[in-house]
């Protein structure tokens, strides 16, 4: 006996509607890592308080991470913050199609970093005994903190 396989309307409207269904849902499916570039909303906005030689591989490492972007470098170096806000300017207008990039900031001091609102997350890399107080800055100021050992040297 033969199989007939003739297309009726109902059949097409199902399958066409499951086609139209799977199309809106295939973003949500999908890593937006294949779409290129992390989405804004995936991506963690960082303040780096101690712009020191102990910074350099951390910063360096968080410029070339695409789910990262420094907003606010600090130090109580003038030279090494303005530095540091240099490179970061650098790395993220090679990622621009206008080759410019002016989203970085350079602060004297680590309060300003913690009071924007717009950086999730900070990392402290200072001499020890500012540990404590810049990571409870941070913390009160509802910031995710990456903080060098120790984090403290006394607890009262």
């Amino acid at each position: 006996m033969m199989k007939n396989d003739s297309l009726s309307r109902r059949s097409f409207l199902f399958r066409g509607a499951a086609a139209v269904g799977a199309a809106a849902a295939w973003p949500a499916i999908v890593p937006s890592t294949v779409f290129g570039a992390a989405a804004p909303s995936n991506r963690i906005t960082l303040g780096m308080i101690g712009m020191g030689l102990q910074m350099g591989g951390h910063f360096q490492g968080m410029l070339n991470r695409k789910d990262v972007q420094i907003l606010a470098v600090c130090d109580v170096d003038k030279r090494k913050r303005e530095s540091a806000k240099s490179q970061a300017e650098r790395a993220y207008a090679g990622q621009t199609d206008s080759g410019t990039y002016k989203g970085c900031d350079a602060y004297l001091e680590y309060e300003e970093v913690c009071a924007r609102p717009d950086i999730d997350a900070v990392m402290i890399v200072t001499p020890d005994h500012w540990h404590a107080m810049c990571s409870l800055a941070a913390i009160k100021a509802g910031k995710d903190v990456f903080c060098q050992k120790p984090m403290t040297l006394t607890i009262r």
